[in-house]
């Protein structure tokens, strides 16, 4: 699965919680840097 199904999957869920938003922010963080270097 990549990065963007992965975001795509936690994004459309039904019931999403604030600790799913949180994860969300901190790949997008991870995901950033990544690209960066």
């Amino acid at each position: 699965m990549t990065f963007l199904e992965e975001l795509d999957r936690i994004l459309t869920r039904k019931k999403t919680h604030k600790t799913d938003f949180m994860t969300l922010v901190l790949l997008c963080q991870a995901f950033r840097s990544l690209e960066e270097h």
